[in-house]
């Protein structure tokens, strides 16, 4: 996969679990997704070359709570990093 930024990420992200949000720009490095109807939130943070952080917490009173999971990615493997995403989310749940 050729080079992708963190907007581009959380676009294919969205995309991928049909999420209706659009990514917010933090600089060329930083994403995040508000998914609003599940009251979550998942940030993307494009470090170097292949590597992805991925940060997610919940959306408090319309407000993106402080991150509560973590992980990382590589981009060249889409498919595990949207495991990583759905791992987040279970984790969110507390599980």
């Amino acid at each position: 996969m050729d080079q992708m930024g963190a907007y581009d990420v959380a676009e294919h992200i969205a995309a991928a679990r049909a999420w209706k949000c659009r990514p917010q720009q933090f600089g060329g490095d930083q994403a995040r997704l508000l998914v609003e109807e599940q009251q979550r939130w998942l940030g993307v943070t494009a470090v170097s070359g292949d590597l992805v952080y991925l940060h997610a917490g919940r959306i408090l009173d319309g407000v993106p709570s402080a991150p509560a999971v973590q992980s990382s990615a590589q981009l060249s493997d889409m498919e595990s990093l949207l495991g990583e995403v759905d791992l987040l989310w279970r984790a969110l749940d507390g599980g």
